[in-house]
């Protein structure tokens, strides 16, 4: 703070500020400036305020460009839109920070503004509005909504065309295939442009949209028949041996899959060398090939679908916790991402937490809980030692036909706080393992061995003496 005041006497005594307008906290004593020294230095706060902004969108870009839409986030959300002479951009990046984590809604409506019809500022926006669209046409299912969409989608698309054509150097051949798509043009939906061998042998960003087409179209299988048209230098790029990589993969041919993405570390690479090791069950090599995506692209679906299990699988429990909490998606259930949430919370034996929030799932579920979380629910009360609801919750489990639960309401019988029990550190139990198993084992019923202290006969003997009974008057 002292080096701040002290750059701020210094450029205001360069303004010809004097020293006695400038407090000891840094606050200016207005009376003390003229009209002129109080204008520049309106104009030096807000040159201030304006670096402050651009450099936040300058990092902003930087995370988007690297994938990190929470780092970006955070950087734009600093920007005061009231205040700020960047909101129109700062929005465009928010916009697109909201597509790619799939909210189209969210993101339209940020690129919505009146203020982007000026021809300068519309070119900029465009095509995300276009891409808007064609989502939420996917998304809307009622009829008169989808017309409305794609009558607006193709009014924008045309409008797009027209002010981006200088940007574009192949007359927006994937935008215009997106949107014959979006009109169901027959002979797309069936893959007829895959025929079209101008675009394979033309330069390598055509090359790449032809190969993405035919992926897109699922025609792996013709386009794989006539991928030896493209050009030798296109082999060159990571992007291509990407997009060839994933065909030989949903082709099946996991060997050349794996040669063309060999060397390549984008998310999408990582996530084919992953899923390859997925088959070969090699599954601590592919958890690590998704986490290099998600260092990559940290909101990535498919990397993040397949580390969770495998998280689970390799007892990596508070790694899955963390991959949990970046698991987005706009259909998930949230009730099933807490459930799992607390099945690791279990694994690492934080059990006040698992507890709280088995409570809120219960209400979630409107106490139609599942098996499996009955299950949890169980368990977490068994290890806090809470033996009302343990009996509660390990009943309501047994009657689902649960058997350990079953073995539970049992032992209750018995010990008179089986979570203290099972934590004594004393042989109680047998040596012989546990398990479901075991306990479906009939058992052998051996007799009880009467061990004979006293005959019997010699008991009635001794009665009769005591008695004096005459046998003869019998």
């Amino acid at each position: 703070m002292i080096t701040i005041t002290l750059v701020k006497i210094f450029l205001y005594s360069l303004l010809g500020y004097s020293n006695t307008a400038l407090a000891a906290t840094g606050e200016i004593e207005w009376s003390a400036l003229s009209g002129a020294q109080i204008q520049e230095y309106l104009q030096l706060q807000q040159a201030t305020k304006r670096g402050s902004d651009l450099g936040h969108l300058m990092a902003a870009k930087d995370f988007l460009i690297n994938g990190n839409t929470k780092m970006a986030r955070f950087h734009l959300e600093q920007i005061n839109l009231k205040s700020s002479q960047v909101k129109l951009i700062r929005n465009r990046y928010m916009s697109l920070i909201e597509f790619i984590e799939g909210n189209y809604r969210e993101s339209l409506d940020l690129v919505s503004s009146f203020k982007y019809e000026d021809k300068k500022y519309y070119k900029e926006i465009c095509v995300l509005r276009v891409l808007n669209l064609m989502a939420l046409h996917t998304l809307d299912q009622d009829n008169l909504t989808r017309q409305k969409v794609d009558k607006k989608f193709l009014n924008e698309y045309r409008s797009c065309a027209v002010q981006t054509l200088s940007f574009t150097k192949n007359d927006h051949y994937w935008m215009e295939s997106m949107s014959r798509f979006k009109t169901r043009n027959k002979n797309y939906l069936a893959g007829g442009e895959i025929d079209n061998y101008r675009y394979a042998i033309g330069d390598i960003d055509l090359t790449r949209i032809w190969i993405k087409l035919g992926l897109y179209l699922n025609k792996e299988k013709k386009l794989s028949n006539v991928i030896s048209n493209i050009p030798a230098d296109a082999y060159q790029s990571n992007i291509v041996r990407e997009l060839l990589g994933l065909m030989y993969y949903r082709l099946g041919d996991y060997k050349k899959a794996a040669e063309f993405v060999e060397g390549i570390t984008s998310p999408n690479a990582e996530n084919i060398k992953g899923n390859i090791r997925l088959r070969t069950k090699e599954y601590e090599l592919a958890f690590g090939h998704f986490n290099v995506a998600l260092l990559k692209k940290e909101n990535s679906v498919n990397a993040l679908e397949r580390a969770i299990p495998l998280a689970w699988i390799l007892g990596q429990w508070k790694e899955g916790i963390k991959l949990l909490g970046r698991f987005i998606k706009p259909d998930q259930d949230e009730r099933k991402k807490m459930a799992l949430d607390t099945a690791f919370k279990i694994k690492i034996e934080d059990y006040e937490r698992a507890d709280q929030q088995l409570f809120i799932l219960e209400r979630l579920f409107k106490r139609q809980v599942p098996q499996e979380v009955e299950i949890m629910r169980s368990y977490v009360k068994l290890r806090r030692k809470e033996v009302q609801t343990l009996s509660e919750s390990s009943g309501i489990a047994c009657k689902r036909h649960d058997g350990v639960n079953c073995w539970i309401q049992m032992q209750m019988s018995i010990w008179e706080n089986l979570g203290f029990t099972i934590e004594r550190e004393e042989n109680i139990f047998s040596e012989d393992e546990l398990d479901i198993e075991a306990l479906k084992k009939p058992i052998a019923l051996n007799p009880l061995k009467e061990t004979i202290i006293v005959d019997q006969k010699d008991i009635e003997e001794l009665d009769s003496e005591k008695l004096k009974i005459d046998p003869t008057k019998f």
